[in-house]
């Protein structure tokens, strides 16, 4: 998947209480499947927003709202990209937790991750960038 770049900014903070947050951009099934395994690796809890794994609790919102905060052109880019899209805003604490559980999520989905940073990354990029660097920040 080509590299997107964009201007630098944090996604939707407003909607995470501040929290560092992270958007998944998925192709269509790749969502319908992304939003399975949200159940599969924790407790999610969707009428509150929330997936609890072990001491961890996870802000989540798949009603792809986030989407409202791109501009026309990312969105016309996601979807020559991915075809039809749809998004999940992902809130967390800790960037080892969120990495955690990004790579029990992200394996053979297709979508891009923006964590904010100035790059925007194929879900494939980032599960290698975890395992090159274990300890490589979402933000940068």
């Amino acid at each position: 998947m080509p590299e997107l770049t964009r201007p630098q900014r944090r996604p939707a903070r407003k909607r995470t209480g501040n929290r560092p947050a992270v958007v998944l951009v998925s192709e269509l099934e790749s969502h319908l499947e992304l939003v399975c395994r949200l159940g599969e690796v924790g407790r999610y809890e969707p009428d509150l927003g929330r997936l609890q794994r072990e001491d961890c609790v996870f802000d989540v919102d798949v009603s792809g709202d986030v989407l409202t905060e791109y501009k026309e052109a990312e969105t016309a880019q996601f979807a020559q990209l991915l075809g039809q899209f749809h998004a999940v805003l992902l809130g967390y604490d800790e960037g080892a937790e969120a990495r955690t559980l990004l790579r029990d999520l992200l394996p053979g989905l297709e979508g891009i991750l923006d964590a904010g940073g100035s790059k925007l990354l194929g879900y494939e990029e980032v599960l290698i960038r975890f395992h090159d660097d274990p300890a490589w920040d979402l933000g940068t």
